[in-house]
């Protein structure tokens, strides 16, 4: 049946694009420059984006947020350690309007639309994407605020690793991979768990921002956590034209709720647990069986949370002294993709996803909803010269939700359209048009909590955005490379979703917000000899409310950083010594330096500037089967807070050992 499906398959997809197997190759505007990009894209290069791979990947101690913190336009938010809630927004955008995709699935919560980062392991991880003007449209919503992809895959050889880590603030831990397999088939399997006390000091200002007289240092209690993960990724070759990717991670963290700054808890705790798995298909369809010019994939998903909190002792603001949220996402996506004629690349799909969200207790009674919905996408690309092509974009799904409420069915259209010249090898110029669509969450559609209240009638947010970029990359030879990038956006939303208080001790969230944001971006690296290493990069953001209630004092949005600089410096040296025992030593250092951001539309309560300063070095023993790991984190003990007066960690060290068998 299989093959009868896959042959299927192939001749629909032949009938669709006829002149695919014909088709001679092609010039593309995707010209290779020599050597590695330096300033590397995402998959997509029409839009604004960034890429993340190797040693970054690797640093001890840090998460997903410290990998992509000098990244232009990332902003991030933080409850504490690296095992308490972090969200990210990109240009301005709040988390419920940045989509986070892991090995394809979406991260965002039901309830609140954010994705805790926290919750995603870093060491397993190939690749992450950032794309800063918008995401991929075969994975979802295009996003207000972009997108954020996250790859794991195996290594491309067969290998044993196990190690363990150290760090301050009680972090301990250890983990173990393997990958074993061929060409035709490769499996990867990996586990680790950490644990950290995570009591680290901060200052306690009493609920009195702006007197420091009465000011303590104070450390925090009941915020250890534990945590463990287990990613399992294979990837399989089908015969000479396909092939199927499998990736199953789990997720479990038990830790302590400490409250806000000044208002502690005590005995509060939580437990997370998350799993997912995805299935990735495809076959080629030209004749050329080698040939991606005409492609069939087909893919399933499912995600599966569960978080329960216990506050025996009232400390939190639930309302109660249990909370259980319980979500589930799943779907499945089909996509084929040709060239119908030499200068033109097509790719369709379809896409339906299911999700549901439970939620006990609300007030007396446990609440449950249900959103499904039915997407169509496509994208096209058309290059009548090898340096110029044009991009379309667009997509739109229906979506049906289901609720203790009414709840509506629409309609939710988003499109892109851009340029791309690229009129010699080193240098080329971007720009495209796009209108996003967000969905409201379940949870603001209907609640988390007997406080926070739910609107079934709440309408999509939309939003409409342009950019524009140029990008210099030259290589002299294997001496001197160069690169810059200089990025101008704007966005405009409206019918943001805002709450406001309905009744005494509650909030309902409205259609009452619109916000304008201006920016841009100045990115650039150089490369000396292939070893010394020196980036940095600047944004500028500006955001406005634009709703009918904000006035010319008091239109800023709120925990947006006015300028945001990053600056780092890496060297890498292969055999320092000229000794087989030392095969490589690696040291870095990155400055991440943020303005004064407010936490209220007039500018005057404002959370302090920051000056992050990391170093990291890495040491590969013994033919690299021994790799030595250390890193200082915040180096100058900045200690600061962010969102509600949740501190934030002084200086850190971290420490990891690493073995390798080949």
């Amino acid at each position: 049946m299989g093959c009868t499906v896959e042959r299927t398959l192939v001749l629909v997809a032949i009938a669709a694009f006829p002149n695919a197997s014909f088709a001679e190759p092609r010039d593309t505007i995707d010209v290779t420059v020599e050597g590695e990009p330096l300033l590397p894209r995402a998959t997509d290069a029409a839009v604004a984006s960034s890429t993340v791979t190797g040693d970054a990947l690797a640093a001890p101690g840090a998460a997903v947020v410290d990998a992509i913190s000098s990244i232009p336009s990332v902003r991030i938010a933080r409850t504490g350690s690296s095992a308490d809630l972090t969200t990210i927004g990109l240009r301005g955008a709040s988390s419920a309007e940045t989509p986070v995709y892991l090995a394809g699935i979406r991260w965002n919560d039901q309830a609140t639309g954010a994705a805790d980062l926290s919750t995603i392991p870093l060491f397993f991880l190939k690749r992450i994407d950032v794309y800063r003007g918008n995401g991929p449209v075969e994975l979802g919503e295009m996003g207000l605020g972009g997108a954020l992809v996250l790859t794991p895959e195996p290594p491309n050889r067969s290998e044993l690793r196990a190690g363990a880590g150290f760090g301050s603030f009680g972090e301990v831990s250890g983990f173990a991979a393997a990958t074993g397999g061929d060409d035709a088939a490769r499996v990867g399997i990996a586990a680790r768990v950490d644990k950290a006390d995570n009591d680290f000091t901060y200052t306690d200002d009493r609920g009195t921002r702006f007197d420091p007289s009465d000011d303590v240092e104070r450390r925090r209690r009941n915020a250890d956590a534990t945590t463990s993960d287990l990613f399992t990724v294979a990837r399989m070759r089908l015969g000479e034209r396909g092939g199927v990717n499998v990736v199953l991670n789990t997720l479990r963290r038990e830790q302590g709720l400490v409250g806000l700054g000044v208002i502690p808890a005590m005995h509060a705790r939580a437990m997370t647990e998350s799993s997912l798995f995805s299935v990735d298909s495809f076959a080629r369809c030209a004749e050329d069986p080698a040939s991606d010019r005409c492609r069939i994939e087909a893919s399933a998903f499912g995600r599966f949370t569960s978080y329960l909190a216990s506050d025996p002792e009232r400390e939190l603001p639930f309302g109660t002294t249990s909370l259980a949220t319980h979500g589930a996402l799943g779907g499945f996506r089909v996509a084929a993709a040709g060239d119908p004629a030499t200068p033109l690349h097509l790719r369709v799909g379809a896409e339906e996803t299911a999700e549901t969200l439970n939620l006990a207790p609300f007030g007396d009674r446990e609440t449950s909803a249900r959103r499904s919905a039915s997407r169509a996408f496509g994208t096209a690309r058309y290059e009548p010269l090898g340096v110029l092509a044009f991009d379309v974009a667009a997509s739109i799904a229906s979506i049906r939700t289901e609720g203790p409420d009414s709840s509506p069915i629409y309609a939710s259209p988003e499109v892109r359209g851009g340029v791309r010249a690229r009129p010699i090898p080193e240098l080329d110029f971007y720009a495209n048009g796009n209108r996003y669509v967000r969905t409201p969450t379940l949870g603001e559609s209907f609640g988390i909590s007997d406080s926070v209240l739910g609107n079934p009638q709440l309408i999509p947010e939309r939003g409409e955005g342009v950019e524009g970029g140029a990008r210099f990359e030259k290589h002299f030879k294997s001496t001197l490379g160069l690169a810059l990038e200089g990025v101008f956006f704007a966005r405009w939303a409206s019918d943001l979703i805002t709450y406001e208080r309905s009744s005494f001790g509650a909030l309902r969230p409205y259609n009452v917000g619109s916000a304008r944001i201006l920016g841009g971006e100045l990115t650039g690296a150089t490369v000396i000899a292939r070893v010394l290493r020196i980036d940095g990069s600047l944004t500028i953001t500006d955001g406005r409310d634009t709703s009918a209630a904000a006035t010319p004092t008091a239109d800023r949005l709120p925990l947006l950083a006015t300028y945001v600089g990053a600056a780092g410096i890496h060297a890498d040296f292969d055999e320092p010594f000229r000794s087989p025992t030392v095969e490589r030593i690696s040291l870095g250092s990155t400055f991440v330096a943020r303005t004064p951001r407010p936490l209220d539309s007039t500018g005057t309560v404002l959370l302090p500037n920051q000056l992050v300063w990391d170093a990291d070095v890495a040491v590969a023993l013994a033919g690299g089967e021994l790799i030595v790991r250390g890193r200082m984190s915040n180096l100058l003990d900045d200690k600061t807070t962010d969102l509600l007066g949740y501190p934030i960690p002084g200086r850190a060290g971290h420490l990891t050992l690493e073995t390798v068998l080949r």
